[in-house]
């Protein structure tokens, strides 16, 4: 199972939600220009279908937000996981306030 983890910070919750190239390329399969993702809330099991946008930067459209939003009230320092299955991403929303919190923090890239 792959993982992708991205820490929310001000322009997640300003603007869309952007990853980096050797995400598209490694986690989302290097899908082209608004192929689209199935993402299922690990908790709540809100399911969105989520374009991918790359005209300006690799980003996800505002479905994954409505996934977040979903799993919870978020805010800049949680963090956001997406779990690679068969035939979808799980999200799930891990707030500071998680044991795994921690965990996940000493595995994110500053």
């Amino acid at each position: 199972m792959k993982i992708y983890l991205r820490k929310i910070d001000e322009q997640c919750i300003n603007k869309q939600i952007s990853y980096p190239n050797d995400i598209l390329k490694e986690f989302l399969d290097g899908r082209g220009e608004k192929d689209t993702i199935l993402c299922e809330g690990k908790t709540s099991h809100h399911i969105e279908t989520v374009a991918l946008l790359l005209s300006t930067d690799p980003r996800f459209d505002n479905g994954i937000k409505r996934v977040l939003a979903a799993e919870g009230d978020f805010k800049v320092g949680d963090i956001m996981v997406m779990y690679k299955l068969k035939s979808k991403y799980q999200v799930e929303l891990i707030k500071e306030t998680n044991p795994k919190y921690h965990a996940f923090t000493s595995l994110l890239v500053t």
